[in-house]
């Protein structure tokens, strides 16, 4: 008989193990039948090997457990959106444009490093491990920062315009 164990957890409010059985043993059904009704209660449905999470604001994200990236992204977005206050940008037009010119801005970016690195690796071919690994830094960094800055700019003219 094989056993898969499922934990299901908030921050400090309860820990749950369950042990599922995949094959079928007597009085099972009657076990799943209270662990249901007790699930249901702590806000986690039951159905059949799976769990349906209704309390999702209180759950430990995989990607995230501690929450300090969603605490990044809401300081970087409030300091973005600080900034645009400031520079006088309040309607949806003049953010659309924001987000053109850092577009512009990134695609000029990558290509003037790009280019530094590309006269490097010709002035110095030995060092082309280097220069490509530092070229891929680059633009995954530009690539991200810009990314970040355009869904903070589009929370703002959700949220804010």
């Amino acid at each position: 008989m094989q056993a898969v164990l499922v934990e299901a957890s908030t921050f400090g409010c309860y820990l749950l193990h369950l042990l599922v059985f995949e094959e079928a043993c007597p009085g099972f059904s009657n076990q799943i039948r209270i662990f249901q009704s007790f699930l249901k209660c702590n806000g986690i449905e039951f159905r059949g090997y799976f769990f349906k999470f209704l309390k999702r604001d209180s759950l430990m994200k995989l990607n995230d457990p501690f929450g300090r990236m969603e605490k990044r992204h809401q300081l970087g977005y409030e300091s973005m959106r600080d900034t645009m206050r400031n520079s006088g940008i309040n309607t949806p037009d003049e953010a659309w444009e924001v987000i053109r010119q850092s577009k512009k801005r990134a695609q000029k970016y990558i290509s003037i490093g790009l280019a530094t690195l590309l006269l490097l690796t010709v002035v110095l071919p030995k060092m082309m491990p280097v220069t490509l690994s530092l070229a891929l830094f680059l633009v995954i960094w530009i690539v991200s920062s810009s990314k970040n800055g355009q869904r903070y700019i589009k929370r703002y003219i959700d949220e804010d315009l």
